[in-house]
């Protein structure tokens, strides 16, 4: 083979990229950037509500657990007819959601009259990650409480 007709060969043929194949590879690059931008942003959404869920769940749990170790006295004296409320929670304790405020109810339920057992009920409102709105826990936290002396080395 003659190197000269080798060399007009490679001189004659065209190198790089058509426009038309450019702005497909652009399109098809851009596609991707954008679907993964909106998985990482449905991921950190989902990320925050389970992380939220598991805070709401803690809040919730340790404000039924705080009733129920309630001295039989104070129930006696202040639980005698039905008693609830809602109460901020102090992000120094639960710093999950930050700034914005989060607050739980709770809810003391006497049974009998008089009273021989309470229902401790407690549920969790907290920011939606939007920041628009506010989700709940599905269902309360309860736990019934018989008529008997707990924690006697507590002085409450």
């Amino acid at each position: 083979m003659d190197r000269r007709r080798v060399g007009a060969a490679v001189r004659g043929a065209r190198g790089g990229f058509t426009l038309v194949e450019t702005m497909v590879a652009s399109g098809m690059l851009l596609f991707l950037v954008l679907a993964i931008y909106e998985s990482v942003l449905f991921c950190n959404r989902v990320a925050y509500d389970v992380k939220s869920r598991l805070a709401a769940e803690a809040i919730a749990f340790d404000t039924v657990w705080e009733l129920y170790n309630k001295q039989l006295g104070w129930l006696r004296l202040r639980a005698q007819v039905a008693m609830s409320g809602w109460e901020i929670v102090d992000p120094e304790d639960y710093d999950v959601w930050g700034a914005r405020e989060a607050a739980v109810f709770w809810a003391v339920q006497p049974e009998g009259l008089p009273p021989t057992n309470w229902v401790f009920r407690a549920n969790v409102m907290w920011p939606n990650a939007t920041g628009g709105g506010t989700s709940m826990l599905p269902r309360d936290f309860v736990v019934e409480r018989s008529k008997s002396e707990r924690n006697l080395f507590r002085r409450r």
